[in-house]
């Protein structure tokens, strides 16, 4: 019993130093972005409240900045 206890130690052994040399294989390049928004698309429209005043009446629109639309119609505020 003894000696398959050395056996299979031994074993364990020269598996761990074997697998313990195995070469360094770089992932890749890390390349650098540049500042700047060039890169950055957004995922979510940006929609902002408009205002006007007419007649003394104020009125309200959203407008979708990421496609430079209107968004439904004016309505009181």
């Amino acid at each position: 019993m003894r000696n398959k206890g050395k056996k299979l130690l031994i074993a364990v052994t020269f598996a761990c130093m074997a697998f313990s040399c195995l070469p360094f294989v770089p992932v890749g390049e890390v390349c650098a972005m540049e500042d700047g928004a060039e890169g950055i698309m957004p995922l979510a429209d940006v929609l902002e409240w408009r205002y006007k005043l007419e007649n003394g009446v104020m009125y309200k629109r959203q407008f979708n900045r990421s496609t430079g639309k209107w968004v439904g119609s004016w309505v009181r505020c």
